[in-house]
């Protein structure tokens, strides 16, 4: 799997998380309020052709640097 995050070098990792986190962010615009994490992460990895695996470490990525909240009832949301 020479594609997958965890393999590449440093710099376009996170360039390549980046880009996930933004589309992440973009796809979390479009509702009203806070989504289910589940059913979340399943939109984002059919919306963008993702694995889970690219989907989670992209919403790691964008709690990490405060764009999005997940709460103790696996809610996420934009941080406002």
């Amino acid at each position: 799997m020479p594609d997958a995050i965890e393999y590449m070098p440093y710099d376009k990792r996170i360039a390549r998380l980046e880009e996930i986190a933004q589309r992440i962010v973009e796809l979390l615009r479009k509702h009203t309020r806070p989504v289910e994490l589940t059913v979340f992460l399943q939109e984002v990895a059919q919306t963008l052709r993702l694995a889970m695996s690219q989907v989670k470490y992209g919403l790691t990525y964008a709690k990490s640097s405060g764009r999005v909240t997940v709460d103790s009832a696996a809610m996420v949301a934009l941080v406002p």
